[in-house]
């Protein structure tokens, strides 16, 4: 299982933690800190975005499927 969180390191608290040990219980865990800027964000969002779009257009779904595939990928995404 592959989890990534994208957050400000103010919200890394004991809460956080614990919700992690409860997620991935009795696992070996790699923690990589990276940091980001606002575009980075963005820009892993559009490529996501796209992938999701490219995969509605390959299974040729009509235009209202199409519709609510961009809008599932908007809830999905945070931007509904």
């Amino acid at each position: 299982m592959q989890a990534v969180y994208h957050c400000n390191l103010d919200e890394l608290n004991e809460e956080f933690i614990t919700n992690l040990k409860k997620q991935f219980t009795h696992a070996k865990v790699d923690i990589a800190i990276r940091e980001m800027d606002e575009t980075d964000f963005v820009d892993q969002q559009t490529a996501k975005l796209q992938a999701l779009i490219d995969e509605g257009l390959a299974s040729g779904i009509g235009c209202a499927s199409m519709q609510d595939l961009m809008n599932q990928a908007k809830a999905e995404l945070g931007y509904v």
